[in-house]
């Protein structure tokens, strides 16, 4: 089973709580963090849930952008190139995973 990409953006109305969104985005199979406030997860499980887990942890004023990326990813523009390998690398989404063998609940509450 092929996972797909999100991405995943913020706006901070107060101190960034990267502390709190490192367990979650570490439910991802991968992920990159760019400029600050940006991320791109390769994940089995769907925009919803992410939405879910993601939205506990945020503050009355903050906000989030969830889109869904193409598969193929298609991109253009001007970012290093560690971004760039991110990107082109080549995934697949474990038997395990894919059977729903992960935990459903976000980290912040096991």
């Amino acid at each position: 089973m092929n996972g797909q990409y999100l991405h995943i953006g913020f706006i901070w109305r107060g101190p960034a709580k990267l502390k709190e969104l490192t367990p979650i985005f570490d439910l991802a199979e991968d992920w990159i963090m760019y400029g600050g406030n940006n991320w791109i997860v390769y994940t089995s499980r769907s925009f919803l849930e992410w939405n879910g887990w993601i939205r506990a942890v945020l503050g009355p004023e903050d906000s989030v952008l969830i889109l869904e990326l193409t598969d193929p990813l298609i991109a253009v523009g001007l970012m290093p190139q560690w971004v760039w390998d991110w990107l082109n690398k080549e995934r697949t989404i474990p038997e395990s995973t894919a059977l729903g063998l992960k935990p459903l609940l976000p980290p912040t509450l096991r």
